[in-house]
């Protein structure tokens, strides 16, 4: 099987149908986990492309919550006020709009008062004990994006080899030149990889052009590197987009 004959793609015509779809793709999915597995282990990435989504799917009441545990699928290493943080973005969106009390809402969250290197160890023990207490070792749904590099999580490119086989839960990644914190904390490829259903949230025409050029790449040891969402085509991935463009023979099924 070729790596794309795996994957999903939903347009979106506009903002609002592309929020709409979103909150429909990911409650459809925690729902599904909580039928079938009594509950859902969410990892969420940050950024500014699934804010309204995570703010819409906070006030579904269809989905129970409290069956709900939230992760972060990378952070920056910053306060959790800090306006660069994904914990604020989650609070500030999901959380804010969820009927829970904030002590009721089940997340896991590095713990950025500690120094680079021992928050990361502390997130994956945390990840770990979540992982314990639900008897098992996959997260049922992660929500993933692309930087314009093609990173993902905060798995920049080019990945190193280790990368695809640690049996680490978190590591410790530098984002380089040109972002705002360098030092991050990240889950891992595998822990990626292992997961049950990953989408894609994409917005844009960088972000278009990124995509297709992972998309047209071939499926070598060198573009699995170059490319880290190569890594998991062919397990399966589902991408909501909001383009400029879409190929003709979608186009009418938007």
């Amino acid at each position: 099987m070729s790596s794309s004959a795996a994957v999903e793609l939903v347009y979106a015509a506009d903002e609002s149908d592309f929020v709409s779809k979103g909150v429909q793709l990911l409650g459809d999915r925690i729902r599904a986990a909580i039928a079938s597995r009594g509950s859902c282990l969410l990892g969420l990435s940050g950024g500014s492309t699934p804010k309204a989504i995570y703010t819409a799917l906070g006030a579904e009441a269809s989905i129970d919550w409290t069956k709900v545990t939230v992760f972060l699928v990378d952070d920056r290493h910053c306060p959790p006020d800090s306006s660069d943080s994904n914990q604020r973005l989650l609070q500030e969106t999901l959380i804010a709009s969820s009927s829970l009390e904030p002590h009721s809402f089940s997340s896991v969250l590095p713990n950025c008062a500690l120094e680079p290197a021992a928050c990361v160890e502390d997130y994956g023990k945390q990840l770990s004990a979540m992982f314990k207490a639900a008897g098992r070792d996959q997260a049922d749904l992660l929500v993933l994006g692309m930087g314009e590099d093609g990173h993902i999580a905060s798995l920049f490119p080019p990945l190193a080899p280790a990368d695809l086989e640690t049996s680490s839960l978190t590591v410790h990644k530098s984002a380089g030149e040109g972002f705002a914190v360098a030092n991050r904390i990240s889950i891992t490829m595998p822990v990626i990889q292992r997961s049950h259903s990953r989408i894609f949230l994409l917005k844009g025409a960088g972000k278009q052009t990124t995509w297709e050029s992972m998309m047209s790449a071939g499926d070598s040891i060198v573009d699995r590197l170059r490319w880290p969402a190569k890594n998991l085509l062919a397990g399966g991935v589902t991408a909501l987009c909001l383009f400029p463009t879409v190929p003709t023979a979608v186009s009418a099924k938007i």
